[in-house]
């Protein structure tokens, strides 16, 4: 009777395991594994068309740049990142691709849920783009952030 009993409980044991294992598996292959990006548009209250452009870090990502939005001269641009459990807070900035050295507007959003925002008027015509890298020039953030063409 004591071995049928041991080998019951080594299989619910093995079981146990097996269970565990799998959790681990799923939860870790559930979180993106690379810097996505992506266009979105939509009208505002009073009819204009906002157009932007989004950027995602995953926590393998250093750095990232969105996509670019040619804006003349004067034209307004807002800029935006929240963080979603991230470990280090997010450096965010707009640049031009013209001159990628150029940052325009640096922000901050804090570890966490942190979150945070900018806007200014592009000094001269060309093609803008989110600019964003994890703290210190680590890993293990993980948020989004946008570039568009108004005010939210």
């Amino acid at each position: 009777m004591l071995i049928t009993d041991i080998k019951d409980w080594a299989k619910k044991v093995s079981l146990a395991f097996l269970v565990f294992a799998l959790a681990i598996i799923l939860t870790n292959t559930g979180q993106a594994t690379a810097a996505t990006t992506g266009t979105c548009s939509y009208y505002d209250s009073y009819g204009t068309l906002v157009t932007c452009r989004y950027l995602t870090l995953s926590t393998t990502d250093v750095s990232a740049g969105s996509s670019a939005i040619y804006f003349e001269q004067g034209d307004l641009i807002y800029y935006d990142w929240q963080n979603s459990g991230s470990k280090h807070s997010v450096g965010f900035a707009v640049k031009v691709t013209s001159d990628s050295s150029q940052v325009y507007g640096l922000k901050t959003a804090g570890a966490g849920n942190g979150n945070n925002y900018g806007y200014m008027y592009a000094p001269s015509n060309g093609w803008y783009y989110l600019a964003a890298s994890c703290g210190g020039g680590q890993t293990g953030c993980l948020g989004t952030g946008k570039i568009q063409t108004d005010f939210p």
